[in-house]
């Protein structure tokens, strides 16, 4: 049986989340897109996956100060193959944003912690769902290019990012470095 492991994303796996700078060459933000999620002839097995065994973890940046890890520890999803069960064909991410956490060894990390939950950045008082949902999944050589809707406090842009997809027996793995300016 296959479970989903998002190897340090997200999500999908490692998402970098700017406070300042421009996009990674790599990864484009645009206007969200419509949702196809594959059915019928096109779709293959569904495979979920949680927090337990997958990882979704980040690192934000700032041009002057350094940069922070972190990650959330409650989300769920699921990843849908193709009838071959050999690519992905589409993923939807739920995350749980009260879940984040941060892994700053030499600064407070509860202060880190409050600020990014506060209105400041996510406000998961009122925001208290992340979701990324691909509307496209494009093999380019060896790599994948992902394209799907990441919706944060409301509001939903579509993102495109280049990501490494393997398909096994024994699990699925997906690892993406992407920037965005929140």
């Amino acid at each position: 049986m296959r479970h989903a492991l998002l190897a340090t994303i997200a999500a999908l796996s490692v998402f970098a989340v700017a406070c300042g700078g421009s996009n990674a060459p790599n990864s484009k933000m645009g206007e969200a897109q419509n949702v196809e999620k594959p059915s019928g002839e096109q779709a293959g097995a569904e495979v979920k996956f949680s927090n337990d065994g997958s990882t979704i973890g980040w690192t934000g940046r700032k041009t002057v100060t350094g940069s922070h890890d972190g990650g959330f520890s409650k989300f769920s999803g699921n990843v849908t193959l193709d009838k071959a069960g050999k690519e992905v064909t589409y993923v939807v991410v739920d995350i749980d944003m009260n879940s984040i956490w941060a892994d700053d060894k030499d600064k407070p990390n509860a202060k880190l912690v409050g600020h990014l939950k506060s209105d400041d950045f996510f406000n998961v008082e009122k925001f208290p769902k992340a979701k990324f949902e691909t509307t496209k999944i494009e093999k380019k050589g060896d790599k994948h290019e992902v394209t799907g809707n990441l919706t944060l406090r409301d509001v939903t842009k579509s993102l495109t990012f280049d990501a490494a997809i393997s398909v096994s027996d024994k699990e699925i793995a997906v690892k993406a470095d992407f920037q965005f300016d929140r």
